[in-house]
């Protein structure tokens, strides 16, 4: 397990309508108008946890991850599911479901 300190936003769209017609005439935005564009729009602290695991547990993994971390909110997270053609462990040289 590998777990990282991330920045993200998410899926949440940018509202361009707020600043569609805020450009002055020197056609720039102005001071007030892009701070509340990018307070309303700023990468957020994430987590992202990397797991390398046998494909026999990852139903009953990604069922607990859901399960400890969904609370009907937006931000509750996405999970990927990779297959990976193989493991080698640098170390041993060990390969395959040794190396896991």
């Amino acid at each position: 397990m590998t777990a990282v300190k991330v920045m993200g936003r998410g899926k949440k769209k940018i509202a361009y309508e707020l600043f569609q017609n805020a450009f002055d005439e020197n056609d720039e935005l102005p001071k007030i108008v892009a701070e509340q564009l990018s307070e309303v729009h700023r990468l957020m602290p994430k987590r992202m946890i990397l797991l390398g695991v046998l494909d026999k547990d990852v139903k009953a993994i990604v069922d607990t991850i859901i399960e400890v971390n969904q609370n009907g909110n937006p931000g509750n997270g996405k999970i990927f599911v990779q297959a990976v053609e193989d493991v080698i462990t640098v170390r041993t040289g060990q390969t395959g479901v040794e190396a896991i």
